[in-house]
């Protein structure tokens, strides 16, 4: 179940490796969304008023029950873990489309290849999910890469840059097709990672309706082994999504920072 958001809430917390000041030559800011990036902030004033509270965490995705093919919620780029959750929540649960997930014919879900972004595409047109949950791979798009930029080939890392991009723009083209056909995409990954700035993202991010907020990880009690022991995780975030309702709960973060 989604947590309630609970604003005075603050955690000590060990930040991870994302949260360090690392912006070098590619311009990202330590505190500041990147440039063109609107974060809203639903603790305070927005420009739109939140609607009221669902009578339930997970109510505004209940489906008509009279079509049987029509799923909640699915996964794009993750082993199942939302859908796992939403089928706890009794809700149904669609597929969940990773690498990692062999399909019905026993072939990995490799998302960067046509015929099976096609596949892809007809289990949405024929689930119809309410919601479409996305985390496309974001190495090639963090702080770290782009301090080793140097240390490889240029044809070596354009070829690693390009297999990434693959996956950031079909993940962008489902959330476009549950945005023209009236349902819901949840879009999760680094508050600093670069692919912010691509041009996909940046189409996504000008839409109307569309709402990017910031949380921070440990206020949803992630957890990380340090010497010290087990210790709360910053790991600053920011998600993506059509839906106020996700927004209101999942922009979560530490105020005493």
């Amino acid at each position: 179940m989604i947590p309630e958001v609970d604003q005075n809430k603050h955690h000590g917390s060990k930040d991870s490796i994302e949260d360090q000041d690392m912006s070098g030559d590619d311009g990202l800011e330590t505190e500041k969304p990147a440039k063109g990036i609107r974060v809203e902030d639903f603790s305070g004033e927005m420009d739109v008023p939140p609607p009221p509270p669902p009578r339930r965490d997970w109510d505004f995705l209940n489906v008509d029950t009279m079509n049987p093919e029509k799923v909640d919620v699915m996964e794009i780029f993750s082993v199942p873990r939302v859908t796992t959750t939403a089928k706890a929540a009794g809700l149904r649960a669609g597929v969940a489309l990773d690498i990692e997930v062999l399909n019905e014919n026993g072939e990995k879900w490799d998302l960067t290849r046509k015929r099976m972004q096609d596949e892809a595409m007809n289990i949405i047109d024929e689930t119809m999910p309410n919601l479409v949950v996305g985390s496309p791979p974001c190495s090639m798009f963090s702080q770290i890469q782009n301090i080793n930029k140097g240390k490889t080939s240029t044809e070596a890392w354009e070829s690693k840059m390009k297999y990434a991009m693959s996956m950031l723009d079909f993940a962008v083209k489902c959330y476009f097709k549950q945005l023209r056909e009236g349902r819901w995409f949840l879009h999760e990954r680094p508050r600093r990672a670069r692919s912010w700035r691509t041009a996909s993202m940046q189409r996504l991010l000008k839409r109307p309706g569309v709402f990017v907020v910031d949380a921070h990880m440990c206020e949803f009690g992630l957890k990380d082994v340090f010497e010290e022991g087990e210790m709360l995780v910053k790991k600053p975030t920011r998600f993506l999504t059509n839906s106020p309702e996700l927004a209101m709960v999942l922009g979560r973060r530490r105020r005493d920072v």
